[in-house]
């Protein structure tokens, strides 16, 4: 049952109580009480700590697997070979070997040459000419007798072998007829050759083009399927990785979680030692004299324990570097040998970017309006925390000069407001507590993994997606980190 001053004071005119001993009874009585209240929160936060470990411990058994390629990738894969081994063979063509066969015989091809002697229609007309020139003749003959009496002479002799001469000479006025169409019947058979020759080239050529239509065809199904293979393994593996930064976020989360339940336990415990020890001042001041002796040559044992901690974590940050320094040599090889892919990826990507670059330009419009605002809020803000200092300076000036004999005491809470003076910046700007328990710290923070972005710029770009962030809850944010806008 706790007990106010009047009902002490109640008690002590009944019970003879001296005042100091009145001042004793309240002065126990408030230390007691804060250190129920510490011991209940310190419960609190070690079953907060049960809690998150139990979150890790999930989420540690709920790891992803080592990556392997899906069905679908796999499938894509297979239709890009079969297709690749479907290549159409080297044309092969039907009529080559006909239109070199009339190509040589009309290159072979005589000059034109006529022999009428050798024209059997020359024969014909020479035989029918011929039996005319001796009809002619006889009948020449005939009539040249019967004007003489029937008696043959030199004369009928004479004009038959004229009639017979006239007729043959009809027969010469016939060869160049005949030469015309010899040469005309020499020309139409080379022209024949030629049409010949023109069809079988155009069926040649007929079939060449859909030879080269099928193979066109093969080019560009093998790119399609080459391209659809390409984009189904990265979406595939860029799912795992995203499943990955899942778990990796929610075993960061958890294990964060823990470790900050443990620093508040920690905090807890020695705030709660902190109200026994000032339990035990208020009992007895030579006592917590001799403690406070104790103590120094405990803390100063704890600083060689500490400073000999330090060297040591020293040695392991080098010797972490090293393995870093090692890890980014191998990553920098990696990168060299992605170069070529990432090129050929930009050029496509420049194409794009440039059709995107009005809408970046409206962005970057739109983030400068509310980076100006940030500055203006940050110089506001400054202004406020710097009327704070002011008003924390002069408190802290009023309590030294009023302080009484419990230095050692203050001297510890004072530590302790210094080691937790981030956190209590946020008080009242949850959103922002909630921002910065997601973020990595900045030694945990990989720029390999962003784009080689600084981790300044990280948090910055954190801010800007997050449009749930209040003015106050931003600086809150940027007083946290230290960042200049």
């Amino acid at each position: 049952m706790a007990y106010t001053t009047k009902d002490l004071e109640k008690q002590k005119k009944q019970q003879g109580i001296s005042k100091d001993k009145l001042s004793y009874a309240v002065a126990q009585g408030g230390n007691a009480a804060a250190l129920a209240g510490g011991m209940a929160k310190q419960g609190i936060n070690a079953a907060k700590q049960v809690g998150y470990g139990i979150g890790t411990i999930k989420t540690l058994l709920n790891k992803p697997k080592d990556y392997e390629e899906s069905d679908e990738v796999k499938q894509a894969q297979e239709n890009l070979k079969n297709h690749y081994n479907s290549k159409p063979g080297d044309y092969q063509s039907n009529y080559a070997d006909q239109i070199q066969g009339l190509l040589k015989d009309y290159e072979n091809t005589k000059d034109f040459q006529y022999d009428f002697n050798a024209d059997p229609l020359y024969q014909q007309y020479k035989d029918q000419y011929i039996q005319q020139g001796k009809m002619a003749m006889q009948d020449t003959m005939g009539n040249a007798a019967a004007l003489t009496g029937g008696y043959g002479s030199s004369y009928a002799s004479t004009a038959g072998n004229q009639a017979y001469q006239s007729s043959l000479n009809d027969l010469n006025n016939v060869i160049p007829s005949l030469y015309d169409r010899a040469y005309s019947k020499y020309r139409d058979d080379k022209s024949d050759k030629l049409q010949h020759m023109q069809v079988l080239q155009n069926l040649d050529d007929s079939d060449y083009k859909k030879y080269q239509d099928t193979l066109s065809d093969y080019y560009n199904t093998l790119n399609y399927l080459q391209s659809q293979s390409q984009y189904l393994s990265e979406s595939d593996y860029n799912r795992y990785l995203n499943q990955l930064a899942q778990w990796q976020y929610e075993l960061e989360y958890y294990t964060g979680r823990a470790d900050a339940a443990q620093q508040q336990s920690n905090w807890q415990s020695e705030q709660n030692r902190q109200y026994m020890q000032d339990y035990v001042n208020q009992r007895n001041w030579q006592n917590q004299f001799d403690y406070q002796k104790e103590q120094d040559a405990l803390a100063q044992n704890n600083w060689q324990q500490q400073f000999d901690y330090g060297k040591e974590q020293d040695a392991l940050a080098q010797n972490n570097w090293q393995k870093q320094f090692d890890y980014g040599k191998e990553q920098d090889a990696l990168a060299q040998n992605n170069w070529q892919q990432q090129f050929d990826y930009g050029k496509q990507q420049d194409a794009l970017a440039q059709s995107n670059w009005q809408k970046q330009f409206d962005y970057g419009k739109q983030q400068d309006s509310r980076d100006y605002n940030l500055k203006k809020q940050q110089f506001e803000h400054d202004k406020y925390m710097d009327s704070l200092k002011a008003q924390s300076y002069s408190t802290s000036s009023s309590s030294s000069s009023g302080g009484s004999g419990y230095s050692g005491s203050s001297s510890g809470s004072g530590g302790k407001q210094t080691a937790t003076t981030k956190k209590q910046n946020l008080n009242g700007v949850a959103k922002a507590s909630i921002f910065i328990g997601k973020q990595p710290t900045e030694e945990e923070y990989n720029p390999a993994t962003h784009g080689m972005m600084p981790y300044d710029d990280y948090i910055r770009k954190q801010m800007a997606m997050d449009r749930s962030l209040s003015d106050e809850d931003i600086h809150a944010i940027a007083i946290y980190y230290g960042l200049q806008f």
